[in-house]
C-alpha cells in the first residue's frame, strides 16, 4: 500500500483525492495545510486521514511514502527539494518551478539523491495523447510544420487574495501557458526564439499573453489569458494536414485533417478523469522502483520552463525599443499630405480592422488648425474611445514622439506611464510628418495589446510603400 501524503489542501487537492481513490493499493494518509483547521476540514471529507498544520509534518512522517505537491507555484522548489531530501517521492503540480533555473536546481536534487521527481503535466496521460503521438508518428499529417495553441479562461481579477494573481509566481503563463508549453515541447525545436508577443500585464502579473516563437523554420503560437474567454485547442499543423487538438488541457477530442480534405475525428474518454492516469503512471514508477519517467522526464520540465521563460523575457522593453520606434516615424513619413490622404489612411485602417477580432474608433487630427478632421465609430466603440484617442494624442505630442514611444519609455526609465482623460500612455496615436514636420495625428482605439499602433503601421506600409522593421513586443 502505497501511503500519500498531500502538502496543500486546496481545490486541486481534491480532485487528486478522487482520482487517488480509484488507484489500486493507494490511500491518502496525510493532508497538510497552514491552519489546522483547514486541514481537519479536508481530512473529516475522506475518512481516517491525518491531518497537519505545516508542511514539515509530511516531509517529516516516515509513513508517508509519497507527496502529492499542490501549493501555490512560488512555493513548489522548496518543498519539492525538501521532499526529495527526505527520500520521498515527488508529484508536483504544473509547472514544477516557476523558471528554467529552479527546473535546474530540482533535477539535481533528483539525481543527487535518487528519489522519483515527475512534474503533473496530465495532458500526457489522457488515453487520446496515445493516439495522437501515433497519428504524428505514422506520417498521416507529414513534417510538423508549425503549432498553434490557445488556452483563454476569464479570471475573477478583483481577488487580489488569488496566488494566480500574485506577482510572484501568479499570471496566466505560469497557470495556463504550461499546457500550451506541453504540446509545443513535444512537438517543436527546443531552440525556438522569440519573434513577437503581445501581452497584457498589470501590477506584475501577466493576464494575456499571445506569443510567436520559431526554431528550423517551425513557427509556433502561445496564447493563454486571465482577461478573455476563447477556444481552448492547439493545432498541429504539417506538410501534409494537421491535428486540432479541442480542449487542449483536458483533451477527448481531435480531429485530423489532410490535405487531400480527408478528415475524420478521434474520440477517446478519460480513464475515470483527466486527473487518474499521471496517479497510475506515477505510483508504477514507484513499484518498478524508478527515479524517472519517461513519459514525463525532468528534461521535459526544463523544456517547458524554458519556453515560458523566453517568452517571460519580452515582458520588458529594452533600449533599443525606443529606437525602433523613432524609426518607424522616420521611415513613414508623407512628402504631402492632404484630407483626401486622410480618407485613405482612414479607409485602410478600416479594411485592415477585418484581421482582428475587435472593432475600432480612429480619427485624424489636424494640428495646424487644431481640428478633428475625420471621425469613424464602429459598432461598439462609444465616447469613451474618443477619450482614450484625444489622450493618446495628448501623450504622443507631449513626448514628441508616437503615444507608443511615451509608454515604452517611461517603462524602460522607471516611470509609472500616465492612463487619464488627459494623457493616455499607450498604443495608437501616431504622427504624420511632411518632409519631417509633424502636421496631423492619426489615432485609433480598441484593438489592446499594441494593435492600435500596429494597424497604423500596417496601413501606412501599404500606402507609403515602404517597410519598417517590426516593433516585436507589445504590453500596452
Amino acid at each position: 500500500m502505497i501511503r500519500w501524503g498531500i502538502i496543500g489542501a486546496g481545490r486541486i487537492a481534491h480532485r487528486f483525492v478522487a482520482a487517488l481513490q480509484n488507484e489500486q493499493n493507494s490511500q491518502l494518509y496525510a493532508i497538510s495545510c497552514r491552519t489546522q483547521d483547514k486541514a481537519d476540514a479536508f481530512a473529516h471529507q475522506y475518512g481516517n486521514v491525518k491531518a497537519y498544520a505545516g508542511f514539515d509534518h509530511i516531509v517529516n512522517d516516515p509513513d508517508v511514502d509519497a507527496v502529492y505537491i499542490s501549493v501555490p507555484h512560488a512555493y513548489h522548489k522548496e518543498w519539492i527539494i525538501r521532499c526529495l531530501k527526505a527520500g520521498k517521492p515527488v508529484l508536483c503540480e504544473k509547472p514544477l518551478c516557476l523558471s528554467e533555473e529552479e527546473t535546474d536546481e530540482v533535477i539535481a536534487v533528483s539525481r543527487q539523491t535518487g528519489v522519483l521527481c515527475m512534474e503533473a503535466l496530465k495532458t500526457r496521460f489522457v488515453p487520446l495523447y496515445d493516439e495522437i503521438h501515433k497519428t504524428i508518428q505514422n506520417g498521416t499529417i507529414g513534417t510538423i510544420t508549425g503549432i498553434e495553441t490557445s488556452l483563454c479562461s476569464l479570471a475573477d481579477l478583483s481577488r487580489t487574495d488569488l496566488y494566480y494573481l500574485n506577482p510572484i509566481g501568479g499570471g496566466a503563463l505560469l497557470d495556463e501557458g504550461i499546457y500550451n508549453a506541453g504540446w509545443i515541447e513535444d512537438y517543436a525545436p527546443h531552440d525556438l526564439k522569440l519573434v513577437s508577443l503581445r501581452a497584457v500585464v498589470k501590477d506584475g502579473v501577466d493576464l494575456y499573453t499571445d506569443a510567436v516563437l520559431e526554431a528550423d523554420g517551425c513557427q509556433v503560437k502561445l496564447e493563454c489569458a486571465f482577461d478573455r474567454k476563447k477556444e481552448k485547442k492547439a493545432v498541429i499543423h504539417g506538410s501534409k494536414g494537421s491535428i486540432t487538438v479541442y480542449d487542449l488541457h483536458r483533451p477527448v477530442k481531435t480531429e485530423v485533417t489532410s490535405h487531400n480534405e480527408h478528415r475524420y475525428v478521434m474520440e477517446k474518454p478519460y480513464v475515470v478523469d483527466d486527473f487518474y492516469g499521471q496517479i497510475h503512471h506515477f505510483v508504477q514508477l514507484i513499484r518498478q522502483g524508478k527515479t524517472e519517467s519517461d513519459v514525463v522526464p525532468l528534461s521535459v520540465s526544463k523544456n517547458c520552463a524554458h519556453i515560458l521563460d523566453t517568452i517571460r523575457k519580452g515582458y520588458s522593453y529594452d533600449e533599443k525599443a525606443a529606437a525602433l520606434l523613432e524609426k518607424q516615424e522616420e521611415v513613414l513619413q508623407y512628402a504631402s499630405f492632404d484630407y483626401s490622404d486622410a480618407w485613405t489612411l482612414v479607409k485602410t485602417i478600416v479594411d485592415l480592422q477585418k484581421e482582428y477580432d475587435r472593432n475600432i474608433a480612429v480619427t485624424v487630427f489636424d494640428e495646424e488648425r487644431q481640428v478633428e478632421i475625420i471621425r469613424v465609430l464602429q459598432d461598439s466603440k462609444t465616447e469613451s474611445n474618443l477619450k482614450y484617442m484625444n489622450g493618446k494624442r495628448n501623450s504622443a505630442i507631449a513626448c514628441g514622439h508616437s503615444s507608443l514611444y511615451a509608454y515604452v519609455t517611461a517603462v524602460t526609465a522607471g516611470r509609472q506611464p500616465v492612463f487619464n482623460e488627459t494623457y493616455c500612455s499607450s498604443g495608437g496615436a501616431f504622427p504624420i510628418r511632411i518632409n519631417g514636420k509633424w502636421k496631423y495625428t492619426v489615432a485609433v482605439s480598441g484593438l489592446h495589446e499594441g494593435g492600435d499602433h500596429e494597424i497604423i503601421i500596417k496601413a501606412l506600409e501599404i500606402i507609403l510603400k515602404r517597410k519598417t522593421d517590426p516593433f516585436p513586443y507589445m504590453m500596452v
